[in-house]
């Protein structure tokens, strides 16, 4: 597990721990977690590395046949329905994810469908945090397929944060599986 997963992990143990109130428990997390932010935020004149002075994000492509494939596998798949996965406290878009969006960029763009896309997350962390992750986790996909071309107003972002559970238990797995994006068009 990543450092911030660990954390994470703590804070939910600490948080419901009887020997320690809420107050101690805050002020031990932001002593562990403010040194590695301080690590984790290099300079990047330091680090050898020339700023780009961009600041937008850059859409990626992938080869013609690949995008082809996947074009084709999204025509034959007449239901309309995808659904993305996303790690823990995550919002990024993986490599497939994005070859899929390009794919359904194209598609919603020829056929001038519009996309709704709604994020969920796991029972962790309280409802309003939820709430907010999930529609960060609708606003990568939305963002994502506006720098392909897909119009704003042909977009639907909607956040139901813990709430509609695909798996109804309380293991690793079954969180995995709630931490996710569904588009549908």
């Amino acid at each position: 597990l990543a450092i911030t997963d660990k954390l994470y992990y703590l804070s939910i143990i600490c948080w419901d721990c009887k020997m320690m109130d809420r107050k101690n428990v805050i002020r031990s997390l932001m002593l562990i977690t403010l040194p590695l932010m301080l690590v984790g935020c290099g300079n990047p004149e330091s680090s050898g590395k020339k700023p780009s002075g961009k600041k937008y994000a850059a859409a990626m492509t992938f080869p013609a046949s690949e995008m082809k494939r996947y074009a084709q596998g999204i025509e034959k798949q007449l239901s309309g329905h995808k659904t993305l996965q996303f790690g823990l406290d995550k919002d990024e878009l993986g490599k497939q994810d994005k070859i899929y969006l390009q794919a359904l960029a194209q598609h919603a763009i020829k056929k001038n469908r519009v996309v709704r896309v709604e994020g969920y997350t796991c029972e962790l962390g309280g409802a309003e945090y939820n709430i907010a992750l999930g529609f960060k986790r609708a606003q990568s996909v939305g963002r994502y397929l506006r720098l392909l071309g897909v119009p704003e107003d042909s977009i639907i972002l909607v956040s139901y944060g813990k709430e509609k559970p695909v798996a109804g238990g309380h293991t690793m797995a079954d969180w995995a599986k709630n931490r996710r994006a569904e588009i549908s068009y």
